[in-house]
């Protein structure tokens, strides 16, 4: 998570935190970039709801800004399908108590929802799924069977394992002697956390990451990763990087605590301040900087979905084999108690 101010837009002066977290996809360079601005201080930042958003972004290219919702996207339980093209949410609103009237599409005290929306929007193209035994619903925009259930086969069923290796893509578990250089570079692990890998053929650096790991695959903290550098030299850690991640072609991705998307690229000889700068100091002193994004100051501009966000997919046995690495899909199970009501940015 990033953390950096940013006004709430037309609510006023209302200033908030904002923090980042990212999900890249397994067969393109699309990575979802999921926004959280909570207003912070008195008066009526202290009464306001705190918002969620939704990027699209292509290293390199300014990211594309979708949806806002004040439905709280559950971060580490969202996934993206391989081609990055789709986004598998976990939502909760407010919503009362479990026994309310209403709609209780993505309701709290039922366990949220579960939808597939295309990114980077949240108006559901499937039937909200509970996300524990009731909640859900039927969405408004909500395709036809056939068409959700390619939705659904894209992403595969959830796992047993580390949600962050389902999340992010292309990361392993690590073995035990990654595990200690780690522990020897000053990056305390705990008994439950893991450490986890992610390599890429013909580079010399491999980025690991601790992440924090709570009872049923929760979160105990949030951020829930420290990140850093591993070469001949042993581990380096990397301060103020709450994501981080390495594409196939060895660039270095990061979002900080500075509210900053950036793009890294090994320093070559010669290389100065032409064609981006270097960090000079540090566990990145090998690095260039070839893309700063600042998100520190988004201003909350909720708007109705496009219609290219809602159109239909097409079905038959190609379109049901996205699913890569996930495997086969099916629809979140659990009940469906709950009546109509509207989606993310609905």
């Amino acid at each position: 998570m990033s953390r950096g101010k940013a006004s709430v837009g037309a609510q006023g002066a209302l200033t908030g935190r904002v923090s980042l977290w990212c999900v890249p996809a397994a067969r393109s360079r699309v990575v979802a970039v999921l926004v959280r601005l909570t207003p912070e201080g008195g008066g009526e930042a202290k009464r306001a709801r705190a918002w969620s958003g939704v990027m699209a972004w292509t290293p390199g290219k300014v990211p594309v800004q979708g949806a806002w919702s004040t439905l709280r996207l559950v971060r580490h339980r969202c996934r993206v399908d391989a081609e990055g093209e789709y986004l598998m949410y976990v939502a909760k609103d407010g919503g009362g108590p479990w026994d309310a009237s209403g709609p209780a599409l993505f309701r709290r005290s039922l366990g949220g929802g579960v939808a597939v929306s295309r990114l980077p929007w949240l108006s559901a193209l499937t039937d909200v799924a509970a996300g524990c035994a009731f909640g859900g619903g039927a969405s408004r925009h909500a395709l036809s069977p056939e068409e959700q259930e390619v939705l659904w086969g894209k992403f595969g069923p959830r796992g047993e394992g580390w949600w962050f290796v389902e999340q992010q893509a292309g990361w392993e578990v690590a073995g035990e002697q990654v595990r200690a250089e780690v522990e020897a570079a000053g990056m305390v692990v705990g008994a439950k956390d893991l450490v986890a890998v992610r390599r890429v053929d013909d580079e010399e650096a491999t980025l690991v990451a601790v992440v924090a790991q709570g009872k049923a695959n929760t979160v105990p903290r949030w951020p829930p990763a420290r990140y850093g550098l591993m070469d001949g030299a042993g581990v380096l850690p990397l301060p103020g990087v709450d994501w981080a991640h390495l594409e196939a072609s060895g660039a270095l991705l990061t979002a900080g605590a500075d509210a900053r998307l950036r793009v890294y690229r090994r320093r070559k000889a010669g290389d100065g301040q032409a064609g981006g700068a270097t960090e000079n100091q540090g566990p990145l002193a090998g690095w260039r900087v070839k893309q700063e994004v600042d998100l520190s100051g988004l201003e909350v501009t909720p708007r109705a979905s496009p219609i290219e966000a809602r159109r239909g997919v097409k079905t038959g046995p190609a379109a049901r084999g996205g699913a890569g690495r996930a495997g086969s899909g099916r629809k979140p199970t659990g009940g469906q108690r709950g009546g109509g009501g509207r989606s993310g940015d609905d």
